[in-house]
């Protein structure tokens, strides 16, 4: 079958996988470009990274060198390299202005589990749009 990273490598935490796999397109990776076929095995991988190692001919499909553009097929083998792969950053926690929260609490006319009434100022856009 396919070999497929597993989260215990060093790769996938975070850091540098030092093995060489050979890795066999899936039926439901047919026609699938080198690059998505990429960030789907390996999430953390840079696009930079991949477009490098392309470049210099260490990724293979079926011996021969290829772009990122490239379409698989099934059955397909593709040299993986060592790969440089980044640990996922944490998400930002975003916080209010308290300015602002202030604001909202006080346009805030009904609010309940489905519901929340707005009384807005005038002028304030309710929808996005080019402006």
């Amino acid at each position: 079958m396919a070999a497929r990273p597993e989260s215990s490598t060093p790769a996938a935490a975070g850091g540098v996988s030092t093995a060489v796999v050979t890795a066999v397109v899936t039926e439901d990776e047919a026609g699938m470009r080198l690059d998505r076929w990429f960030k789907r095995r390996y999430p953390g991988l840079a696009l930079s990274h991949l477009a490098k190692i392309c470049r210099k001919g260490e990724v293979r499909v079926d011996g021969k060198r290829v772009e990122t553009s490239t379409r698989l097929e099934e059955g397909q083998k593709v040299r993986v390299p060592p790969l440089k792969i980044e640990a996922p950053a944490a998400p930002a926690v975003k916080r209010a202005d308290p300015k602002d929260a202030l604001a909202l609490a006080d346009m805030t006319l009904f609010e309940d589990k489905d519901l929340l009434v707005l009384n807005k100022p005038y002028g304030l856009a309710t929808q996005g749009g080019s402006g």
